[in-house]
């Protein structure tokens, strides 16, 4: 089968807006599809996906986001990305080829027990979770459960739990335990002009687990929650809210989720929520050239709203 190369960019997409120039982003992408011809795997790259090839000549499901690889390129020198490529896929289908051939382990709850976690990634085009387990705990975001391999993490097909004692909820809370027993979080706080303080839970990989334990860091919230967001798989962002002025720090606090989450390596979201009581509100955020217009939560207007002192309606328009 003929596949054709990627089509050049002629600016910089939305994926890749972490690379410095469209040269670099289409020579990136020259040298992820090079690998896969070096190699005889059937493949093609589009907008940040590499997309695996079926023996009937279709895509066949098996996609492999370029974010964090793209990343960790761009951080690099050139003469090191196809290196970077390498390892990074030679990893993946090291795991993926375990699953693939049905490695009985991975259909053995004793051996994967120990090995359970949760991760968090954004919805994908073609999507192929329904092969695994996967629930919603934050909206724009899914969470899945997966295997900690040490190099990499492979996700948890539906068909190899079908002997699995328990339910799927209780893997999930065995996941979250493992996952914040592997890799212990740390919490600091970073000091930013206009006497902002902003709040930084760290952790190797495991974001999804401590983001569901944010009571055990009591002190990045306000008397009214705080702002909260998960740009890249190792870091948690939060900004108390102590009154009706944290509106001004609202923008503040997108810039430097995008920014991260840009950057990343491990690039999650740039969602930014606003979380009290353990509930998560998502402000609706739209990037339209150099301007951004952000829609926040219901709940959150009328919050701010009855702070200011506000009649309840009085910001309807």
């Amino acid at each position: 089968m003929q596949i054709s190369p990627p089509k050049p960019y002629e600016s910089l997409p939305a994926w890749a807006a972490h690379f410095q120039t469209v040269d670099d982003v289409n020579e990136f992408e020259r040298l992820v599809d090079a690998y896969f011809r070096k190699r005889n795997i059937a493949a093609f790259v589009h907008e940040g996906i590499a997309h695996r090839i079926g023996d009937d000549g279709k895509p066949n499901g098996h996609q492999s986001g370029l974010t964090k690889v793209s990343q960790m390129c761009s951080a690099s020198e050139r003469w090191e990305w196809s290196g970077l490529i390498a390892a990074h896929f030679d990893t993946l289908d090291r795991a993926g080829r375990n699953q693939a051939e049905s490695d009985p382990k991975f259909k053995s709850y004793d051996w994967c027990e120990s090995r359970l976690v949760t991760r968090l990634i954004q919805p994908i085009d073609g999507d192929v979770t329904p092969k695994w387990h996967c629930r919603q705990d934050f909206e724009g975001l899914v969470t899945y459960l997966a295997l900690d391999m040490g190099e990499t993490f492979c996700s948890v097909l539906t068909e190899n739990t079908k002997d699995w004692p328990g339910t799927v909820e209780q893997w999930f809370q065995i996941a979250e335990a493992n996952a914040r027993r592997i890799a212990p979080a740390t919490h600091a706080v970073e000091s930013l002009p206009d006497e902002l303080e902003l709040h930084l839970i760290q952790t190797a990989d495991h974001v999804a687990a401590w983001s569901k334990a944010l009571d055990q860091f009591s002190q990045i919230f306000g008397t009214f929650g705080a702002f909260v967001s998960m740009p890249t798989s190792s870091l948690i962002v939060a900004l108390p809210i102590h009154g009706v002025d944290a509106i001004g720090h609202l923008q503040s606090f997108i810039s430097i989720t995008m920014g991260l989450d840009r950057d990343g390596p491990g690039s999650i979201s740039p969602y930014v929520y606003w979380v009290k009581d353990d509930v998560w509100h998502k402000f609706e955020i739209v990037v339209d050239g150099q301007s951004v217009r952000i829609t926040p939560p219901d709940a959150f207007v009328e919050l701010m709203n009855s702070l200011a002192g506000d009649e309840p309606n009085a910001s309807q328009s």
